[in-house]
């Protein structure tokens, strides 16, 4: 549910701002150095391809660019 309000907003945002949208590669960021255990928690539970492709999708869906 976090990903479905998250991406709504990012795509809300650069419409009303008339931009694009530029996402980073995430790949390989699991494998970062020692971090406390919450935050590894919070790091390993987010589902970032599945951002990626809300976030695609609505962004078509609304004529925003993205790359």
């Amino acid at each position: 549910m976090f990903n479905t309000l998250l991406d709504k907003e990012i795509v809300k945002i650069a419409k009303d701002n008339n931009c694009g949208i530029k996402l980073e590669n995430l790949t390989g960021i699991r494998k970062t150095k020692s971090r406390s255990k919450d935050f590894r928690y919070s790091l390993n539970s987010w589902n970032f391809y599945q951002l990626r492709q809300m976030t695609e999708y609505k962004s078509r869906l609304q004529g925003v660019e993205i790359n």
